[in-house]
């Protein structure tokens, strides 16, 4: 009887040990299984590369790329997790390489550069076909800044950032050496191991810029306005010989710019025509509205990221009197510049803007 009775206690006490056993080991790989969803366990592993390699961080599998988000994000860097601040430029890790002619989905809320890019170059070359664009200005250059040392060249167009663009190769360029060059698009193939980058402008902002450079009454550069004087003569039937510095409103150039087709080439001529997009490649197009995330990417892409630092770009008169300025336009004359323009927002991938947009009357 009593080796019966040591024998059920016995049977009782493993069963007991068994019990808080289970139920111990439970709790901890609990507390496991929380601490590898932690941040700190991601920048642990990083300095401990042998733990556990069955234990995933994120979900998705990731291969090198560039990724600049517009709001407060999580990057992905070396397999350790940190938020970045707004606006910020970061190392992140993307799924996909992009191909040509591929069809490049981007999230809401995040800005690459490198599939904006991709995407843009899509639609210049699809675009460029569909309109059977080509050039017969056979003297036609283009205006280029150029490091020969870094093989790195940047299309610059008139009121699309060049201030700030042409800062950016001087500082590449030795001091007392010329960095401006015009180059014949026929001889773009000479420069195939160059890092070619072009940027390019919402037409009709830019539009606006010019205008507050060139044409208005107080612009900076105060002799580009007489270019327009014997149009303005026409379209007005007023003589402006007596007037010492005749006033052009901007809907007087819009109409003398779809009634003559003229305007200074390199200025606010159509951007697909005075850069010869269609005529050869380029490496990486940039839109001036994000270049804050496009100039960064393209000094990794040239390989000058240590080299130089983004400089403070100018204010843009244009940019802040736009809207103000573009509602000065009777309906029919915004249609018709936007129509004077169409080639650029199709081949250069712009949003058309709507004329509700700015809340103007007929």
């Amino acid at each position: 009887m009593r080796s019966g009775r040591r024998e059920t206690i016995y049977v009782a006490v493993l069963l007991c040990f068994a019990v808080f056993v289970m139920f111990y080991w439970k709790g901890s790989s609990g507390r496991h299984s929380r601490l590898f969803k932690t941040d700190k366990y991601k920048t642990y592993k990083t300095k401990n590369p042998d733990l556990d390699s069955h234990i995933a961080l994120p979900k998705n599998t990731f291969k090198k790329s560039q990724a600049y988000n517009e709001q407060e994000y999580t990057t992905v860097n070396e397999d350790s997790v940190q938020v970045k601040s707004k606006s910020t430029y970061n190392h992140v890790e993307q799924k996909d390489t992009v191909k040509e002619d591929q069809e490049v989905p981007q999230s809401k809320n995040t800005y690459n550069p490198e599939l904006a890019s991709q995407e843009r170059k899509n639609t210049v070359k699809k675009m460029c076909k569909k309109h059977n664009i080509t050039y017969d200005d056979i003297m036609g250059t283009n205006t280029f800044g150029i490091s020969s040392k870094h093989k790195f060249m940047i299309n610059l167009i008139g009121k699309v950032g060049s201030t700030t663009l042409k800062h950016i190769i001087s500082s590449l360029t030795p001091p007392n050496t010329s960095y401006i060059h015009q180059i014949p698009w026929q001889h773009m193939s000479k420069y195939k191991n160059y890092t070619k980058v072009v940027f390019y402008r919402d037409p009709l902002e830019r539009l606006v810029s010019y205008y507050y450079y060139a044409v208005d009454y107080n612009s900076r550069a105060k002799n580009l306005y007489m270019f327009y004087l014997p149009y303005l003569e026409k379209l007005t039937d007023r003589d402006v010989s007596g007037e010492e510095r005749p006033n052009i409103t901007f809907s007087e150039l819009v109409q003398i710019i779809t009634t003559y087709g003229k305007i200074p080439r390199g200025f606010g001529a159509n951007q697909y025509a005075c850069s010869h997009i269609c005529a050869y490649d380029v490496d990486f197009i940039g839109h001036l509205d994000k270049m804050k995330y496009d100039i960064p990417y393209m000094f990794d892409l040239a390989g000058i990221s240590d080299l130089i630092k983004l400089p403070e770009q100018h204010s843009q008169t244009g940019h802040v009197k736009y809207k103000d300025t573009v509602k000065t336009l009777p309906k029919y004359l915004f249609n018709r510049i936007i129509e004077y323009y169409k080639l650029d927002y199709e081949i250069l991938g712009f949003d058309v803007p709507k004329f509700s947009s700015f809340q103007l009357k007929s």
